[in-house]
């Protein structure tokens, strides 16, 4: 059986005449009396009772032509589906962000894509360092991450979405809250808390090289593996941080951002994604996002 079958089959059943039947679809009547009983042979039932004035369906050509509506419904939906994912409207796209992206980029992220494509689904992942994004895009885990890569990875393409610098996060009550900008060397003296080294965090390693170029070693009292858990650490007064300034979107009480003195380092949001990665949704995905946010 296939699907013309059914639709020459409501054709007749719809038009109660070969004739007609024959005129809307475009052939002759012939062929088409010719195919209603190949499928009636191949079910094995009578459709239709013919007399020489009249068709009329059968009790079995009655429930044949529910059930024929539904199938060509269901083909219908499937040939849209099809369509819209070749487009790239459709699917699946996982997403994973930065522990700062998380906060900073993931609500306006999410807000337009679900606008710009309201069929397709969006899986976020946040709070992954860089070390875990790049894992992931590798083993294909994730589709696209926004975070911070210090270096070019060959199997990756890469793109600036948003230009940052490191800001100093302090306790509320520590006296450098009082300056308008804080130097580096200043924290020469403080407890540090940051992100794990060992598992390749970007913003450890952008402040162990902003610490050496202001000429001392941090002493790193605690790592912790979530952005927002270094806000809370400051916050109760564990020590100071180095993070990208979109950290201020992590509205701690008790934690307080200035920013460093001088040049700060640059800690830019890069989106990354397979370079043979040819999914249709990751296309659209990356035309929507093809400048600064």
């Amino acid at each position: 059986m296939e699907l013309r079958h059914l639709r020459y089959f409501l054709a007749v059943a719809e038009e109660l005449h070969f004739n007609r039947a024959a005129q809307r679809l475009q052939i002759q009547q012939p062929p088409l009396s010719q195919q209603i009983r190949q499928l009636e042979t191949e079910l094995g039932v009578d459709l239709f009772v013919r007399t020489t004035r009249s068709v009329r369906l059968t009790e079995a050509g009655r429930t044949f032509m529910e059930h024929a509506y539904e199938a060509i419904e269901v083909v219908e939906r499937a040939r849209k589906a099809a369509v819209m994912a070749a487009q790239g409207l459709t699917g699946k796209l996982r997403v994973g962000f930065t522990g700062s992206a998380t906060y900073a980029l993931l609500p306006l992220v999410a807000k337009r894509f679900k606008e710009a494509y309201p069929n397709a689904a969006l899986e976020a992942r946040g709070e992954l360092i860089t070390s875990a994004q790049v894992a992931a895009l590798l083993s294909r885990q994730l589709d696209v991450a926004f975070g911070r890569l210090l270096a070019p990875v060959p199997e990756l393409e890469l793109r600036v979405v948003r230009r940052e610098r490191l800001e100093v996060a302090l306790p509320a009550d520590h006296p450098l809250t009082a300056c308008e900008s804080v130097r580096v060397a200043d924290l020469a003296d403080q407890n540090f808390v940051t992100l794990p080294g060992r598992w390749g965090s970007t913003t450890y390693e952008l402040t162990i090289r902003a610490c050496a170029d202001a000429g001392f070693s941090p002493h790193v009292l605690q790592e912790v593996s979530q952005t927002s858990t270094v806000i809370g650490l400051v916050a109760a007064g564990f020590g100071v941080a180095l993070v990208p300034e979109s950290c201020r979107h992590i509205n701690v009480t008790g934690a307080v951002y200035r920013p460093i003195a001088g040049e700060a380092p640059r800690s830019d949001v890069v989106m990354a994604w397979r370079r043979n990665n040819e999914m249709p949704l990751l296309r659209q995905f990356l035309a929507l996002f093809d400048h600064e946010i």
